[in-house]
């Protein structure tokens, strides 16, 4: 040890007294003595040698306690003092100033350690009596120097753990006075062992106040000081654990029992007024002022009391654990230790008194009784006396209510990863009073779970909704630990399962009886089924971290028994929705009046959702996942929920269509797909049939609910095996529901362009599909058919649709063949050759090819049967999804009624223009075929009669001069635009056909060039025209064009009808000066139109000998109008045009050298001239024409 003149500061405190912690005449004398070997060097170390956190453990502790170690070191007991006042002043006086220095602080805390080593071992064997209560008296002296507890921290850390140790070493010293136990006689009797105990506390020999008794108040309130101060401190120091069992150990000893010394020290703080006693030289300065907050009301101070016995009492079961066993050198159960009597006492007081007990008190006693039950294990009475505080609170908001994403109305809904975080919690979670109530229950043991039933048991029907939840995860704590509880293989007590399930129907009412079920109200029947379905998703979710869950029979039937009852709510809550025509006793509608429908299918479609989704589900495990599917769905929960759009449910039936298609041949899955049959395509069909929207239009999907409905078709489709009699469409294969959802007439064409788009958008689906569709007992070459009819469907009407959506989030993928050649496999060869790797309009071509192929007419028969058949579903859904025409819209069909989402009916116009002119001008010989019943039309007529020839054509005139005609009854300019740009493909279609015998198709002709010619200009006719695939075909277009422009100029003449020039090509006048303007104005309108057709096919035309076939039809109508009597309307460029285009023809005709030619430009003259004999001159003589 260092020389003390260097550890001691100039102004330090002389040993003589003076300091103002001590009272002048208070053991002054003690250190007089010593004064004058103050100088004796001690032992110094770089290391700490006292206590220090976790450096010595309780045992260690006891073992140096009782024991009488043998010290090295050898020091005069004044000499022992006096170095020991010098120290403790020194390390208080730096702490004071604050000037803390590692190396000092240290040293200083290392001679106290020293000299306090020295002091222990001297009580015994250098001490004699005389000398112990002047020894006890220094120690005294010491502690009052230090003061009362405090809350330490990092930097007075070696001043707070020397005082420990001299609060250690002093109660050994009080020990050797009060009740020496050397087996030496004791020197004093009775009265004169309490007359020194007092004197070496300073108190009055006859003191009132036991001495041991009071040395450990002051030890305990100083703990219980010092212990509420750092409850939530960031300073944790055990050493003051070791001060504990000193207390422990003086309790045991002189009282018996600790906690019943506990206990009744505790209520006595609780007590506000208190006797002090005051005596000047006792510990009573010692004493903290208040270990607690000080209140005015005697309950606050109460519960001041509480917050800091509960600590106190678990941390010190424990210590009082290890003394016990030290004592008796065995392990000692816990139901020799344990206090549950002062437990029950404070739970009576606290939680059942007259008093509110904040959640944070109740928190802090819950905790506190985890520990204690770690220790002394379980009580059930614990469990009685928390169960009456808590069950009148279930309803309180215990459990937070999730942050609303908007997927949920439901205030107290949770997804189950959230409940299974309140169920699996653990104490170091942050958790309120309830949830560490189950973490309590789930400590008793499970051969006690019949005795446990019997406390928690109640009626659901008497608890609220949010109570019902709140019980529901207690229930679900038990049943987590039953299957924690089990090792690891087996379930060797699943009897006690079957009694955890008993007691859940127990709570419940009679649900085999379905009048009880009804009487309960409908709101807690949501929650109870939630809570159900919480614990059957609890019960999935160990089924699948365990291999042998399987196995055990009794389980399952149980599982099913959970299942029983969630389906008997289920179907009870969805018949409550009754309207009053179907049921004269129930409310109309009464679950919904109380939005509960939406909470039902809300909550049972998360079901579904908790339990498909099992995150990465390895392929072994997907039958153990089947089989519990299979047991754990039923009818009721697609019939309750008949239906919806929310995203949960089709993620739910989505991955159950994946798991079921990956293990067709299993067991479990035949169950699953039968009701996936029975009671889900029954509605989903009713979901995705148009809707009937009468004068309105009806509602539109939206693009995620159109795309989510597809992936549940093709989950049909891929399901495969559909039942004999499949409701509500009767018997079917896999390919009819492939096209039903594609194809379907009833069926929403928002679905048609999702199912497409879904199904060739992705090559991987296309590769689910085939093997469905292409089954054994199918019609190969039908089937390849229908899958090319609808692959064009997509290629003509839905692909490019979405490829003009904003939004279009699938990859263009048009080709079949990027999927390999794996779909040549499936289809037929011939089918094959169609697709190459082609694109639909070669494919179309390919189809028209191979029609010519065939030699015979049986052959090409059966050919244009089989391709017109299939083709012609195309063409039907062109018509219904694009058509212009007021017939199809009168019918509840065409462009506005085809609500695809994000796509325009601008671009279904153009999209279906485009297709039905491909399909025209290609397959126009395999779609049409006369009819001669007067039942129905082919699907050319159909085109034409939607796209070419719609009837607002034929009503134009009306429709503009009338007010009355609805806007949306017009041709919109994209239509007009659509019509002008495909005439020429149309025609080049019907150029196909026998236009001049049947008749059908020649009127169709003349049809289309009177009404486009009238009412959509001549410059498509001349288009038209010229793009004529045959000479004949173009002389047949100009005849028919010259015919309706001839017609435009003929009208009856006002003037004597005997006269052989009455019926001019003039307009009526209605008045002689109005009427002169009137006709000029028609005239030029009538010439500007020809001349704007013939000057197209003018410069348009290459060939000498098509231009001179083309000059009769040309020429002809220009000279009609350039009539004498007309002319003089003319304006002098509309005359000169006229004349250039006159001598061109003329010119060119005459140069023919031909006879054949000149035979064909003869009849053709001949016959304009027969049909208008008016015509003045001769049209061979005008062109020189000479026949030989």
């Amino acid at each position: 040890m260092s020389d003390p003149t260097f550890w001691t500061p100039p102004d330090s405190p002389k040993f003589t007294g003076g300091l103002s912690d001590i009272p002048d005449d208070l053991d002054g004398d003690l250190f007089l003595e010593t004064q004058g070997n103050t100088s004796e060097p001690a032992r110094t170390h770089n290391e700490l040698l006292g206590l220090s956190c976790g450096s010595c453990d309780s045992f260690s502790f006891l073992n140096w306690f009782e024991r009488l170690d043998h010290c090295p070191l050898s020091l005069e007991t004044p000499n022992c003092f006096a170095l020991l006042w010098n120290r403790v002043s020194i390390l208080k006086n730096i702490n004071v100033s604050g000037l803390h220095t590692v190396d000092y602080t240290q040293g200083a805390r290392n001679d106290i350690t020293v000299l306090l080593t020295i002091l222990h071992a001297s009580i015994r064997s250098k001490l004699v009596r005389e000398q112990c209560g002047p020894t006890v008296q220094r120690m005294r002296s010491i502690l009052l120097l230090l003061g009362p507890s405090f809350r330490p921290t990092k930097e007075t850390s070696h001043l707070f753990h020397a005082q420990i140790e001299i609060w250690i070493v002093f109660t050994k010293m009080f020990e050797f006075i009060c009740k020496p136990n050397d087996g030496r006689p004791s020197l004093f009797n009775t009265s004169d062992t309490a007359r020194s105990a007092n004197a070496a506390l300073g108190l009055e020999p006859t003191s009132t106040p036991d001495a041991c008794d009071y040395l450990m108040d002051i030890i305990l309130e100083n703990l219980v000081a010092f212990y509420s101060k750092n409850l939530d401190g960031d300073f944790r120091c055990t050493c003051t654990d070791n001060l504990w069992i000193v207390l422990i150990r003086f309790a045991e000893k002189y009282h018996s029992d600790w906690f019943k010394y506990l206990h009744g020290k505790m209520n006595k703080m609780g007590v506000r007024h208190r006797a002090t006693v005051f005596e000047p030289r006792s510990l009573e300065s010692l004493r903290p002022s208040h270990g607690l907050p000080s209140s005015d009301d005697c309950t606050s101070e109460k519960r001041d009391v509480w917050s800091v016995y509960w600590p106190i009492l678990a941390h010190t079961a424990s210590l009082h654990r290890t003394y016990i066993a030290f004592c008796s050198n065995s392990e000692v159960p816990s139901q020799q230790i344990q206090k549950y009597s002062i437990v029950i006492w404070l739970i009576r007081t606290q939680f059942l008194g007259e008093s509110s007990l904040s959640e944070k008190e109740a928190q802090l006693a819950l905790r506190c009784l985890l520990s204690l039950a770690d220790e002394w294990g379980f009580n059930i009475e614990i469990i009685r006396s928390l169960w009456l505080y808590f069950i009148r609170r279930l309803d309180c908001g215990f459990i937070r209510p999730p942050e609303s994403d908007g997927s949920t109305t439901s205030s107290t809904g949770l997804q189950f990863d959230e409940w299974l975080g309140l169920v699996q919690a653990t104490v170091d979670s942050e958790l309120n009073s309830f949830q560490l109530f189950c973490l309590l229950v789930r400590k008793v043991p499970w051969s006690h779970v019949a005795e446990l039933n019997s406390v928690i048991k109640t009626p659901l029907i008497s608890l609220t909704r949010q109570a019902a939840l709140h019980y529901f995860v207690l229930l679900g704590h038990l049943l987590d630990s039953f299957f924690t509880c089990q090792t690891d293989g087996t379930l060797s007590q699943s009897a006690d399962f079957g009694i955890l399930v008993d007691f859940i129907l127990e709570c419940c009412p009679n649900y085999s009886v379905s009048s009880e079920l009804q009487n309960w109200d409908s709101g807690r029947r949501c929650a109870t089924l939630q809570g159900l379905q919480y614990l059957i998703t609890l019960c999935k979710y160990h089924w699948m971290l365990r291999q042998d869950c399987a196995a055990e029979y009794s389980l399952k039937a149980n599982i099913r028994r959970l299942v029983s009852l969630a389906s008997s709510i289920r179907l009870s809550l969805a018949s409550s929705s009754l309207t009053s025509a179907e049921s004269a006793t129930v409310p109309p509608d009464r679950l919904s009046s109380f939005g509960l429908r939406l909470e039902l299918t809300q909550i049972t479609a998360q079901f579904g959702c908790d339990l498909v989704h099992d995150g990465d589900v390895s392929r072994d495990r997907i039958e153990h996942l089947l089989l519990f599917l299979s047991i754990s769905l039923d009818s009721s929960l697609f019939l309750s929920v008949t239906w919806t759009d929310d995203p949960k449910w089709t993620s739910f039936l989505e991955c159950l269509f994946s798991l079921v298609c990956e293990q067709q041949e299993s067991v479990p899955v035949q169950t699953i797909r039968r009701l996936l049959w029975n009671d889900l395509f029954p509605h989903y069909y009713k979901r995705i049939q148009k809707q009937s929207g009468g004068a309105q239009t009806p509602a539109q999907n939206t693009l995620r609910i159109a795309r989510d409905l597809a992936s549940i078709g093709i989950g049909f489709v891929r399901l495969r095996e559909p039942p004999a009699n499949l409701e509500p469409i009767g018997k079917c294969q896999p390919v009819d529901l492939f096209e039903l959802f594609s194809l379907g007439r009833n069926v929403d064409h928002s679905l048609h362009f999702a199912f497409c788009e879904v199904c060739f958008s992705n090559p991987y689906v296309v590769q689910q599909i085939l093997p469905a569709i292409f089954t054994d007992s199918t019609d190969k070459e039908d089937v390849s058919w229908r899958f090319l009819t609808v692959w064009l469907s997509y290629c003509l009407l839905v692909k490019p649709s979405c490829d003009d959506r904003a939004q279009n989030q699938f990859s263009s993928f048009e080709h079949l063949t990027a999927v390999g050649n794996q779909v040549a496999e499936f289809l037929t060869t011939d089918v094959a050759a169609l697709l190459g790797d082609a694109d639909a309009d070669f494919t179309l071509i390919n189809i028209a090819a191979h029609y010519d192929q065939f030699s015979t007419f049986h052959a090409r028969m059966a050919y244009k049967s089989l391709a017109s058949k299939h083709l012609s579903r195309l063409c039907q859904l062109l018509c219904d999804c694009c058509s212009i025409s007021t017939t199809a819209k009168e019918n509840g069909i065409g462009i506005k009624y085809c609500l695809v989402p994000n796509v325009t009916a601008d671009t279904l116009c153009s999209v279906g223009f485009r297709s039905a002119a491909l399909l025209v001008r290609h397959c126009a010989a395999l779609l049409y075929t006369p009819v001669t019943s007067g039942v129905g039309c082919s699907s050319l007529e159909n085109l034409i009669n939607n796209f070419v020839l719609p009837r607002q054509l034929f009503e134009w005139d009306k429709l503009n001069a009338s007010e009355l005609h609805p806007d949306n009854d017009l041709f919109t300019v994209l239509a007009i635009e659509c019509m002008r740009d495909k005439l020429t493909e149309i025609t080049t279609g019907l150029a196909q056909l026998s236009w001049r015998s049947d008749a059908y198709i020649g009127r169709i002709l003349r049809d289309i060039i009177r009404l486009y010619y009238r009412n959509l200009g001549p410059q498509c006719i001349a288009n038209a025209v010229v793009n004529s695939p045959a000479i004949e075909f173009r002389a047949h277009l100009l005849e028919l064009s010259a015919q309706e422009a001839l017609a435009g100029l003929k009208r009856p003449s006002s003037t004597d009808e005997s006269h052989p020039s009455a019926r001019r090509f003039v307009l009526k006048s209605r008045s002689a000066e109005k009427g002169h303007t009137t006709e000029r104005q028609h005239v030029r309108s009538v010439l500007t139109k020809w001349l704007k057709l013939a000057s197209i096919v003018d410069r348009n035309t290459h060939s000498p000998e098509v231009y001179q076939r083309d000059a009769p039809w040309i020429v002809f109508p220009i000279l009609l109008m350039l009539d004498r009597e007309v002319d003089e309307f003319l304006s002098s460029e509309l005359h000169d045009e006229a004349k250039s285009l006159i001598i061109k023809y003329r010119t060119a005709v005459q140069s023919v050298e031909s006879n054949e030619l000149k035979k064909y430009l003869n009849d053709s003259c001949l016959a304009l001239e027969r049909k208008y004999n008016e015509f003045s001159m001769s049209l061979r003589g005008f062109f020189g024409i000479k026949t030989e």
